[in-house]
């Protein structure tokens, strides 16, 4: 731990999850997030107090395009399932088939459901933990979802970062089978260890160590999968496309709201925040002065 702590500590502004940007009478305040449902992370007092009263906020992708986006899937199964393929229980060796048999279980898949599906589907699935998925399932909120509940009841807007999700995960279904087959290896891999790691990334955020939640998640794939050069390789590509390239592609729009609402409140996954291409420096490139909120 005490070489992952190390590492953290390289990352620019690898500790806080909130912050505020300004630049003359332009304000942005920072919530960095994480995307679970779990009762341990909240909206510390002075975040909420600023959504309450700010001319906008911002969310990687608000409630209303993720509801039209899951009505897509739903008239589109295509899009989740490989119906004509010869099935993942074909492409696994019997002992990695064996393996996921059981960790769909544990998340109430039926196997001949998960057989059907695209390999990044199951992938992803594989992602949460059985408790957040129960969650979940049981309509739990995520942290996001509360932020964005807490700035409609205000009555302030609440916009989104022109993102796609569709063309955000095309990043995964865009792979090739070798590439899906792969990331699934990985990612059954972690699953064990799936609650356990839940409760530490809540630690870690609650902790504000927020450069040691994704060292930890390297550390972990690369020390689980059996081929630990490609799970260094596969968590670079993450985090160059699902968190730097997406960091770049936002600054657009940041900017322009900011500009126009001037008072702005930005909840985005906390990972985002930190590092050379994290939100922060970005911003800071910009003009931007950087203040560290302490709302704990």
């Amino acid at each position: 731990m005490r070489e992952l702590r190390a590492r953290a500590a390289d990352m620019a502004f690898h500790g806080g999850i909130a912050f505020e940007a300004l630049r003359g009478e332009e304000r942005l305040t920072l919530f960095g997030t994480l995307h679970l449902t779990d009762r341990g992370l909240f909206v510390p007092e002075e975040i909420a107090a600023r959504v309450e009263v700010a001319d906008l906020l911002l969310v990687e992708v608000p409630s209303e395009v993720m509801a039209e986006f899951e009505r897509t899937l739903a008239a589109n199964p295509a899009l989740l399932f490989d119906v004509a393929g010869p099935g993942l229980k074909s492409r696994l060796t019997a002992d990695e088939w064996e393996n996921l048999r059981g960790a769909l279980s544990v998340l109430d898949v039926e196997p001949d459901v998960g057989d059907r599906m695209w390999p990044w589907v199951v992938s992803l699935m594989l992602a949460q933990s059985p408790c957040e998925m129960a969650a979940t399932l049981a309509g739990a909120k995520t942290l996001d979802e509360r932020v964005e509940e807490l700035a409609r009841a205000a009555g302030v807007a609440v916009s989104g970062l022109d993102e796609d999700p569709e063309e955000l995960l095309s990043f995964f279904s865009d792979l090739s089978e070798e590439e899906q087959l792969d990331l699934l290896r990985l990612s059954l891999a972690l699953f064990a260890l799936a609650d356990g790691y839940h409760v530490t990334l809540v630690s870690a955020w609650n902790d504000e160590e927020i450069a040691l939640v994704w060292e930890l998640t390297r550390a972990h794939a690369v020390a689980l999968h059996a081929d630990a050069a490609s799970a260094e390789v596969w968590m670079n590509r993450v985090w160059e496309i699902l968190v730097e390239a997406r960091n770049r592609n936002w600054m657009t729009t940041i900017l322009e709201k900011s500009r126009e609402a001037q008072d702005v409140v930005l909840a985005v996954g906390a990972l985002h925040l930190p590092g050379e291409d994290g939100l922060l420096r970005l911003l800071e490139r910009d003009g931007f002065t950087i203040r560290r909120l302490r709302v704990f």
